[in-house]
């Protein structure tokens, strides 16, 4: 048996280092399972048919998995990704044997598996944690038992994923990813319990957190720095929640002697001051640390149903600054009950906090499950599958384009991953998909200081 693993991540900028693909070959070369593996962000659009035709003459591939990191880039206007899934599942059809299954898997899918399986006209779904998703299909197919149209939603327990233990760099061509100056990542949990209300992690992943045993976790990130990555990002959620769970890495990372830059979201509440020594003791660059603020108004906080409020995010900048540490927080405007009196309160928020920088997401787009979804049913959308395009929460116009004309005024660096439109209805998002966990690398943007936000 042979499997082909295609990363189908259509995007080139700043590529990404597929973490949810690696882990599932690590499973594989447990089990003795061969695999070929193709990522379609370092081949040119014009020739990923004749690669993987290419791939297809010479081969015989009982599955051909196709993982999809997003089904669109969140962005009013912006790309959305199925077509040209659907256009690789098209490819592949004729040039495979009629016994040949193909699988889709990944974030994107799991979000909706059904609607994009039926939209991609794959053959089966691989929803949920993929490593064990995949042996389930595996052990079908040798058996005969494949169904067409099934999802395979697995969940890996809560000893099962304390014990993993992954071997990394499995995948070919690992040293493309070091030459492009990638950055490696890391997975220390999955699930999170904070239910944010437009946020699919928990949807994804679960909402109670499983953790992995840091000692594995230390290993994994020994292993990167072998391949040669020179820096490292923790794909979880926010990574200081558990805080207890992100100091036992952080002591293991500092006994170990090992000499990383890393990043990670954290959430306000979780910065504390055996934190952030430890914080200050393992992180060889000593990067800004990204803060989760989203909002500067606490109606807002409550409106996105976060943990926290204004005072715990003055709380944890007050730590950093009497540490010495600098730190950058994200911002989300647009969600239910923004007026221009709580975006008065964000500008205010950024002047006084003073951050090294702001990344600008203006708009949220509606992701099937969450909390935003349910408010905004029989009203936004109807069916599931109408949320397989971008479908925006609406804002208003006049408030919004003063908050930016504002926003523009403040000295500090920024990113905005694209431009606010000036009809209501075309204000873009530019909410990043945290649901991409297995890949996200945010910090691998280039922060632009910037008086041009308008088109």
């Amino acid at each position: 048996m042979k499997l082909l693993l295609i990363n189908a991540n259509p995007s080139k900028f700043n590529p990404v280092f597929p973490i949810g693909l690696d882990y599932i070959a690590s499973e594989l070369l447990i089990h003795n399972i061969d695999y070929d593996f193709v990522d379609l962000q370092f081949i040119d659009d014009n020739n990923w048919e004749k690669t993987i035709q290419e791939l297809l003459s010479h081969n015989y591939y009982s599955i051909v998995g196709i993982s999809i990191r997003n089904v669109m880039d969140d962005v009013k206007d912006g790309d959305w990704y199925l077509p040209t899934i659907k256009k690789l599942v098209n490819t592949l059809r004729p040039s495979i044997n009629s016994m040949t299954i193909i699988a889709l898997g990944g974030s994107g899918l799991s979000l909706y598996p059904n609607e994009v399986l039926e939209y991609c006209k794959g053959d089966v779904a691989i929803a949920g944690d993929g490593e064990k998703a995949i042996m389930k299909l595996i052990d079908d197919y040798k058996q005969g038992a494949i169904t067409v149209g099934k999802v395979y939603n697995t969940m890996l327990s809560k000893d099962e994923f304390w014990d993993k233990n992954y071997t990394r760099g499995n995948l070919k061509n690992t040293s493309l990813y070091v030459d492009k100056d990638v950055i490696g990542n890391v997975q220390t949990k999955r699930g999170c319990p904070s239910n944010c209300s437009y946020c699919s992690y928990p949807v994804i992943e679960g909402s109670k957190p499983r953790i992995r045993n840091p000692k594995n976790v230390i290993e994994e990130i020994e292993q990167l720095i072998a391949l040669g990555f020179k820096e490292i990002y923790f794909t979880d959620s926010v990574f200081n929640l558990p805080t207890r769970n992100a100091v036992d890495i952080l002591k293991l990372l500092q006994f170990n002697k090992i000499k990383i830059t890393w990043h990670a979201f954290h959430d306000p509440k979780g910065i504390t001051q055996e934190y952030l020594d430890f914080y200050k003791k393992t992180n060889v660059k000593l990067p800004p640390i990204q803060l989760t603020v989203e909002s500067g108004s606490n109606a807002m906080l409550h409106s996105l149903n976060k943990n926290y409020k204004i005072q715990d995010i003055e709380n944890a900048i007050e730590l950093c600054d009497l540490n010495g540490i600098k730190y950058c927080y994200s911002i989300l405007v647009g969600a239910p009950g923004e007026t221009k009196s709580t975006l008065d309160e964000t500008l205010e928020f950024i002047r006084k906090t003073k951050p090294q920088s702001v990344s600008l997401f203006t708009g949220i787009c509606i992701h099937p499950k969450t909390k935003l979804a349910f408010l905004t049913k029989n009203i936004l959308w109807n069916n599931q599958s109408d949320l397989l395009k971008p479908v925006f929460y609406p804002v208003d116009e006049k408030s919004m384009h003063e908050f930016i004309l504002e926003f523009n005024k403040i000295e500090i660096e920024f990113f905005s991953s694209n431009n606010y439109y000036q009809s209501a209805n075309n204000y873009s998002s530019n909410y990043l998909d945290y649901s991409s966990y297995n890949n996200y690398n945010s910090y691998n943007y280039n922060s632009i200081k910037s008086k041009k936000i308008l088109s």
